[in-house]
């Protein structure tokens, strides 16, 4: 993921240990409607349509921050500026400030580790270019916070569709429950990421932090293992750059933080068994 990634700060660098991941509540929308030939269009009752303004009210929900434990301690750790650490923990401020700001990676980061998210990418509809469907499929990429649940998704997507709408629309989660997840960082483990990426940034200083992606270390957790999202990554590409890359163009990782990675995984695993 981007644990391990540089973040210059006015106290010094500090390297993001990924100790927390947000849940996640995929869900398909099927829209119903009536099918018509699409010569007469009053004769049906167009899904895709209905579909087009579920979509809208999705992308114009703006809910406060949720300043969480997670994120209060991040914030703390990483030692901003006063001003910077005032809008970090400010819900109402935090997401005026995450869609102005001009470092997009770093902003698009702090409003999704603070914010549910919902992301409508897929649409489906049946018949052709001629045929008004009579339904639609909507898959909305759901992101949830500590604390969250599907039944809380459920809610929220109910008033989002609203009482004029819910009555054609059929709500189906894409996979079992997947909560937001944690480890301690008082544990071997963390100390062996301490002592190993010290050997590459003595100056640097590890930060627990949340990640607001899915990761396999829900299922280690699941078990009870502890599990971190942790990389070594150089000062080559930017914080910005890592972030942009995740399922887009370019999608890569610098052949000297392969490197860096190698080195840090060995001493890692030196450490914790010898």
């Amino acid at each position: 993921e981007c644990g391990g990634t540089p973040m210059h700060t006015p106290s010094g660098m500090k390297l993001p240990v990924l100790v927390a991941e947000k849940g996640a509540a995929w869900t398909r929308l099927v829209v119903h409607g009536r099918a018509a030939h699409g010569s007469t269009p009053i004769m049906g009752d167009n899904a895709l349509v209905k579909a087009s303004e579920i979509v809208r009210r999705i992308a114009r929900y703006r809910p406060l921050a949720d300043i969480h434990d997670t994120w209060r301690g991040y914030v703390a750790a990483m030692e901003f500026d006063e001003e910077l650490t005032r809008v970090l923990l400010d819900p109402v401020a935090l997401g005026e400030w995450a869609a102005h700001h001009p470092d997009r990676g770093f902003a698009a980061d702090c409003h999704a580790c603070t914010h549910i998210t919902l992301s409508p990418n897929v649409l489906r509809a049946d018949g052709k270019t001629n045929t008004i469907p009579a339904s639609v499929e909507l898959e909305v990429d759901i992101r949830t916070l500590p604390g969250q649940t599907d039944d809380d998704v459920r809610r929220l997507l109910h008033e989002l569709i609203g009482d004029d709408l819910i009555g054609s629309v059929e709500i189906h989660p894409m996979h079992e429950e997947w909560l937001a997840t944690a480890s301690p960082i008082d544990s071997p483990l963390y100390r062996s990421i301490e002592k190993a990426s010290a050997t590459v940034y003595p100056e640097a200083r590890c930060v627990p932090a949340i990640t607001p992606g899915g990761t396999d270390a829900r299922f280690y957790r699941r078990e009870g293992a502890t599990s971190y999202g942790y990389g070594l990554f150089s000062r080559e590409l930017s914080y910005e750059d890592y972030v942009a890359m995740f399922h887009a163009a370019n999608e890569r990782c610098d052949v000297h933080s392969l490197a860096l990675m190698e080195q840090l995984w060995s001493d890692i695993a030196v450490d914790l068994l010898a």
